[in-house]
This record gives C-alpha cells, sequence and structure tokens, in this order.
C-alpha cells in the first residue's frame, strides 16, 4: 500500500470548511473530521449534522467518540447513511470532558473494550474502524503495555491500522495543550510496533513539521498524521503533495481561488438547509445559487487565513481576511482583495519549519 499523509482531527479546526481548503492544497491525503460524539451522530437532525461534519468525500475519515459498542454502531450506521465509509475511533483524547463519558484515551485502559466496540459495529454496519491512540496512558508507558493493547485490539476485531501519537498522556496533570508537548516523542515505540507486527497498518503522530522529518521515517511505518503544522501553515501539505506523495504541487493562487469556487455551494446549503429547518416557516422551495447572497463568514474565510504563514505580508493578509469576514463581504468581492498578497508566491510556501 501507499504511503498515507493525512490532517489529524483537530477540535475547532477541521470544520468542513478547513477540510475542503486541504483536499484541494493536498488531494493525495487524507483529512479527518473533529471528533464527534455517537450521541450527536445519532440525535441531530439530518440537517444540523451535515452543517457540523459536512457532506462525505472519498479522502475524508469521519472521527468518533463514545465507549458504548451498541451506540457506537447506530452512530456508524447514521453516519454509513449520511455516505462516510472511512470511521476512526478515538481513544487518545485526554481531555476532562471525554474522560468523564469514559471514552478517549481513558479506553486505552480498556483494550478488550475498544475490540468490543469494533467488532460490533463491524458485524451491524460492515465498517471497519481504524484506531487513533497514544502509546501509554498515566503510568502505563512500557514498550511491552503498549504491545499489548494494539496487540489485544488486533486479535479480537477486524482492526488493523492504527494511528499512534508517540507519546503518552497524563489523565490528571496535564491540559489537553500539555499533553500534546510535555509528554517525550517515543517514536522508537511506534517503529518497534510496525516490526513486531508487520501485518498491521502504523500511522506515526506527533512532532513532526518538516519534510526531512517525514521522509526520514518512510521506511518504519506505513504513514504520518500532522496536526499542528497543517493548522499553522496549511501550504505546507502542498510540499508534501510534491515531495513526499510525488504529486504535482497547487500554487497558493490557485488553491485559494479554487477554494473560494466552493463557497457559493457551501453558503447555499447553509440557506437550504435553514428554509427546511424552519417549523414556523410553511414549505418553501430551496434557494438557487444564483439567487444566494453569498456572504462570507469567518468560518468560510478561517481556513485561508493562515495560508501565508511565514511570508512577507502575512499579518496584513490575515487582517484583510478578518475584515472581509466581519463586513460579510460577498465572495465575489474575496479574490481581488487579497490577489496582491498572493500573486508572487509560488509552491515553496511551507517549506520552513
Amino acid at each position: 500500500m501507499k504511503f498515507e499523509v493525512s490532517v489529524a482531527p483537530m477540535v475547532g479546526v477541521s470544520t468542513p470548511e478547513y477540510r475542503k481548503f486541504m483536499q484541494i492544497v493536498s488531494p493525495g491525503s487524507l483529512v479527518f473530521t473533529e471528533m464527534v460524539v455517537d450521541t450527536s451522530l445519532i440525535y441531530m437532525s439530518s440537517s444540523v449534522l451535515e452543517r457540523k461534519i459536512g457532506l462525505p468525500s472519498p479522502q475524508c475519515v469521519l472521527q468518533v467518540g463514545g465507549s458504548n459498542p451498541e451506540s457506537l454502531s447506530k452512530a456508524v450506521a447514521r453516519a454509513v447513511a449520511l455516505g462516510y465509509r472511512q470511521v476512526n475511533l478515538n481513544c487518545g483524547c485526554p481531555s476532562d470532558r471525554v474522560q468523564s463519558g469514559r471514552f478517549g484515551a481513558v479506553l486505552m485502559k480498556r483494550p478488550k473494550d475498544i475490540a468490543e466496540i469494533v467488532q460490533r459495529v463491524y458485524v451491524d454496519t460492515g465498517v471497519v474502524m481504524s484506531v487513533k491512540c497514544r502509546v501509554g496512558v498515566d503510568n502505563t508507558e512500557t514498550y511491552a503495555t503498549f504491545k499489548e493493547m494494539v496487540q489485544t485490539i488486533a486479535e479480537l476485531s477486524p482492526c488493523r491500522t492504527f494511528y499512534v501519537h508517540a507519546r503518552s498522556c497524563l489523565l490528571n496533570g496535564l491540559s489537553p495543550a500539555e499533553n500534546r508537548s510535555i509528554p517525550p516523542l517515543k517514536y522508537h515505540y511506534v517503529f518497534q510496533l510496525k516490526k513486531d507486527l508487520p501485518h498491521l497498518r502504523v500511522i506515526l503522530n506527533g512532532g513532526l513539521r518538516q519534510i526531512e522529518e517525514i521522509a526520514a521515517v518512510r521506511e518504519s511505518v506505513d504513514g504520518v498524521m500532522l496536526g499542528r503544522k497543517p493548522m499553522d501553515d496549511p501550504m505546507f501539505f502542498a510540499r508534501i503533495e510534491e515531495s513526499i506523495l510525488q504529486r504535482a504541487p497547487v500554487s497558493i493562487s490557485v488553491a485559494i481561488q479554487a477554494y473560494l469556487k466552493t463557497l457559493p455551494e457551501r453558503v447555499f446549503e447553509r440557506e437550504r438547509f435553514f428554509v427546511l429547518d424552519a417549523p414556523s416557516q410553511p414549505p418553501q422551495p430551496p434557494a438557487t445559487p444564483e439567487h444566494t447572497p453569498h456572504l462570507c463568514t469567518y468560518a468560510d474565510l478561517k481556513p485561508i487565513e493562515p495560508a501565508l504563514h511565514g511570508q512577507r505580508g502575512c499579518k496584513e493578509f490575515k487582517r484583510t481576511i478578518s475584515e472581509l469576514a466581519r463586513r460579510k463581504a460577498p465572495v465575489t468581492d474575496i479574490w481581488p482583495s487579497i490577489k496582491g498578497f498572493v500573486g508572487g508566491v509560488s509552491v515553496s510556501v511551507g517549506m520552513g519549519g
């Protein structure tokens, strides 16, 4: 199988708009949704759910959170009905809110429960979930314990793909942000896991910010997952397309213009959902794209805001984007307002660390 590159699930970042932009920048990469709790998938109306997680695409992976096999099975069935085919189980999030629901990283203490979830979902829906985890939780971070956890899941369920953040996490004493940086990286655990269990697909996550770092691990794992880097510098993934995936890179100008062309469709979707969801209004036909005002919100423009990361004019570009969003500028006004910033910038954006 080919080497995989993916954009990690990030709360408040991995919105439908962000994923759309990243798929334009790097069509060869997988892009994860934000984590969606199983009960949200089950009980949200279809229109609200589609606004929250967006419509599926072949390169999109839906990440779900939960600990009850029956509930997660119903949630995945709902996702399948929406068109999602790739689903990942969050077993690595250390936040207090997630812990209180007895899922996320705390599940790593119960690998048989993880296996039961994956098995139940497979039997009920036919979907083979992947698992995102860490190398350890609290004080259980020896390689032997890590390997045993993964091996248990693989032996008791059809799961064969593991996205591994190469840090342990402390459920008490560190915030989620601290858990992303304070525990030391243990890449050697992940490399050894692939050696010991070569039939599994192992994707490395954590700390990767340079093309050279990604190239250096290609022979040791099946892929890499990046989060903070594409959040800060989305055009870095254009360099990944060229240097790692051996595909023609897209320029920043082309990427932004292609993304802006998707906004009328997304604005139109929001208008259509609003019409269908309003119980106090009589049924009426949805507006057509031609008659929709296409006024851009910050959610629409946020994905392109860091596109000039590290380049001259970056701060002024961000201020311009913020001002356009503040006044809800028509989508037709966006490119004329920003093209002067990006006209001379090539795909070399993102080469640095």
